[in-house]
Order: C-alpha cells, then structure tokens, then sequence
C-alpha cells in the first residue's frame, strides 16, 4: 500500500497530520491532531476504513489534561474501537482492553487528593461472551494528610479512601457473578527518622488500618496494625586511603 501524510497547522498552538492509506484491500484515512491550550492539552489519534475484512471500520485514541484553579489537574482518556480486531488487523494498538477514565487530582506540601472514573471493553475473543459480568465501571476516591506534629515527633499521615467495582450485569450467584464489589478504608501512618552523629540512620513506621468491603448485603471488617522498624548504615572510603597507578 501507499501512505502520504499531509500536515496542516492552524495557528502556532494547533496541527493535524491527515495520512490517506491505499491498498488492494483497504482504503483508510488516518489522522493525529494536537493542541496547546493555556491551562492544559488535547491529542487524539484515529483512522476511518473501508477494507475487505469488515467493511466500514474505526478507532480513536484521545487524551487530554486541564489545570482547574486551586491546584486541581483534570484529566480525560478516551478510546474507542468498532470492532475487536481493528487496531491489531492495522498495528494500531498492542491492547487487548480499551480504558476511558475521567479523573481529578491535587498534590500539595500537606495532602494528596485523587478522584477517578474508569469505563473497561475487553476486546478478547474468550471474554466478549460473558462481557457482562466482568468488571466494567471503577470509582475511586483517595485523601491523604499529613496531621501536626505529635509531641513525641515524628510524621503523621491520615488517609481515607473508597472504590467501587460495578458490573454491568444484575444476576447475583454463589460464585459472585455480576455481584457490584464496595470498599471504604482508612489508616494512619507514623513514622520517625533519626540520624546519628556517624551518619547512622535508624526508621520505625507504625501503622493502622481499617477497611470494610461490600460483596452484595454481606460485609467484611479488616483492621491491620502494622510496625516495623530499620536501620542504614552510611559506608565510604577515606580520601587517600586509595592509590591509583597509570602504566603504560
């Protein structure tokens, strides 16, 4: 076959490359656009076919990113195929599993906070049959913090988070075949560093979790305390303790 992209620019911060692609078996039109906003970006790659294998084929792969006040960076994913062999028939893609995902998230000095929507399409031949009770929709939600200081020193972080794996399909069985899974958890970590006169280094993370999951009515606590503690220990080689020799 025959490729000849052909590059247009709108303005400094916009371009599109159009690759028309012909063949005995295909007629296709490939495309990749870009663009520079003030607060973010947008990309997206796709192509448009007309082939002997399928007939009227498609794919498009798009993200993009923008920078909401206070700090909060949003972000879009986007992929989308008319039919499970299209991007490995053309080399498009080496995926067997399509992800759109919508997300917001802030990282600051004190805190860290993170927010997401993800949508899962298999494309595997074995699992299309039984696509509906897979897992197809994913909720998140994250908070981290870091809490004053104890009076003991140390650093303290408290964090609480919450996920849901929904299925698309109703039925409920012994096995948990369409059942929607819920988690809801939280811990706090403390831990202190202490650095000795010799540059000895000594760690103890404590930590305390609790997290409760949902698999239809039935529920499910479990706590976890967790400590640990360790030590490093700095190694070098005193100057002039080694002598180098250069023969030729």
């Amino acid at each position: 076959g025959v490729k000849l992209p052909y590059f247009l620019a709108f303005g400094k911060h916009r371009d599109i490359t159009v690759t028309p692609y012909l063949s005995s078996s295909t007629t296709t039109v490939e495309f990749r656009y870009r663009q520079e906003l003030e607060r973010g970006h947008i990309e997206a790659t796709g192509a448009v076919s007309n082939d002997d294998i399928a007939g009227a084929r498609n794919y498009l792969l798009g993200n993009a990113s923008h920078l909401l006040p206070r700090g909060f960076l949003f972000e879009a994913q986007a992929e989308f195929a008319s039919d499970p062999g299209y991007l490995f028939t053309y080399d498009y893609a080496d995926r067997d599993r399509l992800t759109n995902q919508l997300s917001v998230t802030r990282v600051r000095n004190k805190d860290v906070f993170r927010s997401e929507v993800t949508e899962y399409r298999t494309l595997r031949d074995a699992e299309i049959e039984n696509r509906d009770t897979l897992p197809a929709r994913f909720l998140d939600i994250y908070y981290e913090r870091e809490l004053p200081k104890l009076s003991f020193g140390g650093r303290t972080f408290a964090s609480i988070s919450s996920s849901s794996l929904i299925r698309p399909s109703s039925e409920s069985t012994d096995e948990g075949v369409g059942r929607d899974v819920n988690r809801f958890g939280a811990s706090v970590d403390w831990s202190r560093t202490r650095t000795f006169s010799n540059s000895d280094c000594a760690e103890t993370p404590t930590r305390s979790r609790r997290t409760e999951g949902s698999k239809a009515i039935s529920l499910a606590w479990h706590p976890g305390p967790h400590s640990s503690c360790g030590s490093r220990w700095a190694a070098g080689i005193p100057m002039g303790a080694a002598s180098f020799s250069n023969r030729s």
